[in-house]
């Protein structure tokens, strides 16, 4: 995993020059035991590679955050791609509130409108939230792909649009793909106007 340890230090060397609110949200790194309570909560098998990611940091946490119009401010400052990276405690929180709409019966009859080897289910538990925006989107780690995917791919999902599609074919070539997008000035951070985290530069 020497190639994950220098995405890594590719993303803490930019955030310390460039965001150095958003470094100090990582969590520690996750344990044996904390994959454990995820896996069964979930009932999945996380692969090795996704475990490798999250054994050097397990997502963000609530921090201090303050900006000029909310002084006292704590929050999860804005990181991967523009979102809130979760952690494996509030993975597993996110899956169980999807989950429990499924189980109710809330998707009943809808489908999704895949681009890729990704299932039309609106949603699979198979689908494991990896990040967040404030609008209800999720990036997941997508553990049933279809037959012509890779289990561990990352795709988008909405939660208003039937709209999904592969972004990475797996979780430390998304985080490899964020890391050069960092290099290459497509993020940047305006506290005062966009909150604390990174916001993507096409959409100031």
């Amino acid at each position: 995993m020497d190639a994950l340890k220098q995405t890594w230090g590719r993303i803490h060397d930019w955030l310390a020059a460039n965001c150095p609110i958003v470094l100090g949200s990582f969590g520690p790194p996750a344990t044996d035991e904390q994959f454990g309570e995820a896996e069964r909560a979930m009932g999945v098998e996380l692969p090795e590679e996704v475990k490798a990611v999250y054994r050097i940091h397990d997502g963000q946490r609530h921090i201090p955050t303050p900006v000029s119009y909310c002084p006292d401010l704590k929050c999860i400052p804005a990181f991967l791609w523009g979102e809130d990276w979760l952690g494996l405690k509030d993975m597993t929180r996110r899956w169980k509130g999807v989950k429990e709409l499924l189980d109710g019966g809330t998707f009943d009859g809808t489908k999704g409108e895949p681009r890729g080897p990704v299932r039309s289910d609106w949603w699979h538990p198979g689908w494991l939230p990896l990040t967040e925006d404030h609008s209800g989107y999720m990036r997941c780690l997508d553990l049933a792909p279809k037959s012509r995917g890779h289990a561990g791919q990352v795709i988008f999902w909405c939660h208003d649009s039937p709209e999904r599609g592969v972004l990475a074919p797996n979780l430390p070539a998304w985080l490899e793909q964020f890391a050069m997008a960092l290099e290459q000035g497509e993020f940047t951070s305006v506290p005062d106007k966009y909150g604390p985290g990174l916001i993507r530069v096409r959409d100031l």
